[in-house]
């Protein structure tokens, strides 16, 4: 009898914690994104490099003078996406920009985020980040570039320039932050040929 009673016993708590453990993978489950919505949600085309000699909308130069004599200019790099969602917040933009002096011949590299809020379903949207003339003056121009789109904990979109190359080359060096600059911290913020959406402010006080 008391084996029957200990066999009957052990199949009851095995079936508990049977049921335990998939109420528990259920539950799991439930809280987990729905990565298919974001996947494609956002898409790089583009990437460009542009030396700035001056603001399109004020004409002042954004030069800087050198010891040496020679003018030094701000760099803008320019990226091109798409979005297929109605509104989105919170997209993150991660930079990978690598610097290259020509002299020494070496190499630097700088990141940075820009967070947006409200962004459209709209083609040809643009993010841009700049880069000062101080510090083209002490690494060198930008190089190469890559960049990522991130939407709600996912990486939707990567773009590299130049295109077609499969090395991760950002890998390869230790990153400095903070030379990498939105508009509002260069003279080009009210320029009229810099359309770009909605900057996340309080991103940029983190």
């Amino acid at each position: 009898m008391k084996f029957f009673l200990s066999l009957v016993c052990g199949w009851v708590l095995f079936i508990f914690i049977i049921n335990l453990s998939v109420d528990s993978g259920a539950q799991y489950y439930k809280t987990q994104p729905d990565y298919s919505k974001v996947e494609d949600s956002l898409n790089l085309t583009s990437i460009k490099i542009k030396k700035i000699r001056e603001s399109t909308e004020s004409g002042g130069g954004s030069s800087v003078v050198t010891p040496a004599k020679y003018d030094m200019f701000w760099y803008r790099i320019e990226t091109v996406y798409n979005s297929r969602i109605d509104w989105a917040d919170g997209v993150i933009f991660k930079y990978y920009v690598l610097m290259k002096e020509k002299m020494s011949k070496r190499s630097t590299l700088l990141i940075g985020d820009v967070e947006y809020n409200s962004i459209p379903r709209w083609n040809n949207l643009k993010s841009y980040v700049f880069i000062h003339p101080r510090t083209i003056q002490r690494y060198g121009r930008p190089e190469r570039v890559m960049c990522e789109i991130w939407y709600q904990g996912v990486r939707v979109s990567r773009l590299l320039l130049p295109r077609g190359s499969q090395e991760e080359w950002w890998v390869k060096y230790r990153p400095l932050e903070g030379d990498l600059k939105v508009k509002y911290f260069t003279p080009f913020a009210n320029d009229k040929d810099i359309d770009e959406e909605n900057i996340n402010i309080k991103s940029l006080l983190k």
